[in-house]
């Protein structure tokens, strides 16, 4: 049997070829052995047998639908092109955050992604500055950290820089030294500072707060002796509850310049001492003396140190003192031989009332002649003797008594 391979054949060209195959040798094979007539073409079996072995021998065929599909290329970023600033990191870069690149919300990536680094010119937001070089000094140092007074590094034109703010340090938060008078309080140092050396003024010139005591006469103070004990001449508010006394600590000769001479002695050894008011010397012409010429004080009289010598003006000119007048402006005490020793006596030509003496006073105060004399008074004495005791030639140089004025 000859098996075909190709597909279908129709009926009518199989049946010509099996004709044809009869027609030759092989026709023997499908004749029938009881037959002898002429030769012909013989069904070995019945019309059912003959088509079952058509449909044997036909090939079968199956028909499929195909539906055809398509897959995407694949792209890769690191070897198909990819560009700085896509938020990919592709060859050749070291970052690449997108559009966070170039600083933006903490990113270390620059334009071109490249790592910033400092001195590279390129400001991060991790820096204070960059300004191309790790060179301090500059204003902005090797760290890029800006560079200013507080950052720990004395820089062109700091006098110091201790890395804070603090204003009352050794170094101030205007990166100055610290000194008395720049405005500056420096608490461990001082108790204020109103920017300038001026006494008087709340703040002295020492940067000390000043009050009534300190020794410095300030606003609303009427004197301050550098204490508040009352009596002593300056009370503890900084009142005057005093008027002071003193001989002076120089010797003069009877040409003072006259009553004026005397007192302008008296005010200027005061004011280099320190003492408060205004002075008269203890001195008479013939018709002028303290009782006329003095303003007296409605204040106990003291000595410099604080000792009284009387209690009122009345008790002043009574005759009697409380203690001698022997300390000087200074408040120094005079030492001399005692009685009427030039280094013991005082000009006054008065008595011990206020009143004047005689003409026995240097020619009004004018002349140093031996041969003119004038009356003096004994530092040592208690009584009437404080003010007239002793006659002495104008030659001779003695102490001036000085006694504060009243308002």
């Amino acid at each position: 049997m000859i098996a075909w391979q190709g597909p279908p054949m129709p009926p009518t060209r199989l049946h010509a070829l099996l004709l044809a195959a009869a027609a030759g040798p092989l026709a023997a094979c499908f004749v029938d052995p009881g037959n002898t007539g002429t030769a012909a073409f013989q069904s070995t079996g019945d019309a059912a047998t003959e088509a079952s072995t058509d449909a044997a021998t036909e090939p079968t065929v199956t028909t499929t639908s195909f539906t055809p599909t398509t897959t995407a290329p694949t792209t890769d970023p690191d070897t198909d092109g990819g560009v700085c600033g896509d938020a990919a990191l592709d060859p050749g870069e070291d970052c690449d955050n997108g559009a966070a690149n170039n600083g933006q919300n903490g990113s270390m990536c620059k334009a071109d992604c490249t790592l910033n680094v400092c001195g590279d010119g390129y400001l991060a937001s991790v820096e204070g500055c960059d300004d191309g070089d790790l060179e301090p000094g500059d204003g902005c140092g090797p760290t890029c950290a800006t560079e200013g007074c507080g950052d720990g590094l004395v820089q062109r034109g700091e006098e110091c820089d201790d890395g804070n703010g603090e204003p009352g340090d050794d170094c101030t938060n205007l990166c100055k030294l610290p000194i008395c008078g720049d405005g500056v309080v420096q608490v461990a140092h001082e108790e204020c500072d109103d920017g300038n050396g001026d006494d008087g003024d709340g703040c002295s010139a020492a940067c000390l707060l000043e009050v009534c005591g300190d020794g410095v006469i300030q606003a609303g103070e009427a004197c301050d002796d550098g204490d508040l004990i009352a009596g002593d001449g300056c009370d503890g508010a900084c009142q005057r509850d005093a008027a002071f006394v003193f001989a002076t600590s120089k010797l003069y000769k009877g040409a003072l310049g006259g009553l004026a001479g005397g007192d302008q002695i008296c005010n200027d050894l005061a004011a280099a001492a320190g003492l408060p008011g205004t002075y008269a010397a203890w001195l008479s012409t013939s018709f002028s003396g303290p009782q006329q010429r003095f303003k007296p004080a409605l204040l106990p009289y003291v000595l410099p140190d604080g000792s009284p010598i009387a209690a009122s003006w009345a008790d002043l000119i009574d005759g009697t003192l409380l203690r001698p007048i022997d300390l000087h402006e200074d408040g120094s005490k005079s030492v001399s031989a005692g009685g009427c020793d030039p280094l013991n006596i005082a000009w006054s030509n008065t008595k011990s009332n206020a009143v004047p003496i005689s003409e026995t006073h240097c020619n009004a105060w004018t002349t140093a002649s031996a041969g003119v004399s004038g009356r003096a008074g004994r530092l040592d004495a208690l009584d009437s003797q404080w003010s007239n005791d002793c006659a002495v030639n104008c030659a001779n140089a003695l102490h001036l008594y000085c006694f504060e004025q009243g308002a």
